[in-house]
């Protein structure tokens, strides 16, 4: 609608690819980019490039399009302890640079501090396609809890997966919310939906503001909506 053509590339955990797009930004090949990374960058080789970061921070000059993490994930918790939860559990996939999605977890951390609960979370960096793994090694590691809050949507269905292998009833014996998701199968998953669209269209109208050399806002949280599913009580 705005008359520009989209390349889009997957790094497939390969720094040198998003290397690649930068330098074709400062050879002017590419006018822009949106980028999700899941690496450091040189803040000082990225001056100058019109760029626009999803959820991670890039430096002070690289605008962020995010949503409101910590909020989120500690309203969902709230939730499940207000449902009778006692046993919450916290799983995710670490990022690897400085990110908001970090916000979900230290929620986490500061919600079981607040109610005095145990605390039973599995937080470490996993590449995709290690779902399975991180699950396995969440199941040896704790055998006792009556909720897990998952950050990320492709845990989340590991997650579950386990837990009808295990005979598990949800949501009566353990319930389950998810950041991001909405349906496994034909199940609706109780989920913490971010409005998607209106942040790529944040996203794309940042970046080309940044082409035109507008001034533009650093940072743009959007609220997330708690949609109750069938894995909550």
């Amino acid at each position: 609608d705005n008359n520009y053509s989209l390349l889009l590339v997957t790094s497939q955990n390969n720094i040198d690819k998003e290397k690649e797009i930068i330098n074709m930004i400062k050879s002017h090949r590419v006018d822009g980019a949106i980028i999700v990374t899941h690496y450091n960058h040189d803040e000082n080789k990225l001056k100058g490039c019109p760029l626009v970061s999803i959820d991670r921070h890039l430096g002070n000059d690289i605008p962020l399009i995010t949503s409101d993490n910590y909020d989120a994930t500690m309203n969902a918790l709230e939730k499940l302890f207000a449902s009778g939860a006692r046993k919450i559990a916290f799983i995710g996939s670490k990022p690897c640079v400085d990110s908001e999605v970090n916000l979900r977890y230290q929620a986490y951390v500061d919600f079981v501090k607040k109610h005095g609960l145990p605390t039973l979370d599995l937080f470490e960096v996993v590449g995709h396609g290690g779902e399975s793994e991180m699950v396995a090694q969440f199941f040896e590691k704790y055998k006792d809890f009556d909720a897990i809050f998952v950050s990320g949507c492709s845990l989340s269905i590991a997650i579950h997966n386990e837990l009808l292998n295990r005979k598990m009833a949800i949501p009566n014996d353990i319930q389950l919310v998810s950041y991001d998701g909405l349906f496994l199968g034909t199940e609706m998953l109780t989920a913490i939906q971010q409005p998607i669209k209106e942040m790529a269209i944040a996203s794309f109208l940042t970046l080309t503001k940044l082409i035109k050399g507008e001034e533009v806002n650093k940072k743009q949280i959007f609220n997330t909506t708690f949609i109750k599913g069938e894995t909550t009580l």
